[in-house]
């Protein structure tokens, strides 16, 4: 779904493009969830899958949640991380 999302944010693609017909399925859910459209107004639909504000923030949500899943499986911990603690002890 992050691929679909970022794609239609970064280089919005076709209605009929490689990437859409490999991502078929996830071009479906977001499209039905209301995360990407074609619509450009309330009259005019194009024909490029363009990201919309809930289709933004979802992107957002799977970042994080991406990189908290990335940096759980590399074994850090929080003790790992450097802190912004200037003390002397």
């Amino acid at each position: 779904m992050h691929s679909v999302l970022d794609r239609a944010w970064r280089s919005p693609f076709t209605t009929k493009s490689d990437f859409a017909r490999q991502y078929a399925d996830f071009i479906a859910i977001a499209s039905f969830e209301g995360m990407i459209t074609t619509k450009l107004s309330e009259e005019t639909w194009g024909k490029e899958w363009l990201i919309t504000e809930l289709g933004m923030a979802f992107r957002e949500d799977l970042r994080i949640t991406i990189e908290g899943l990335a940096h759980e499986l590399s074994g850090h911990t929080k003790e790992d991380e450097p802190t912004n603690d200037n003390s002397v002890d």
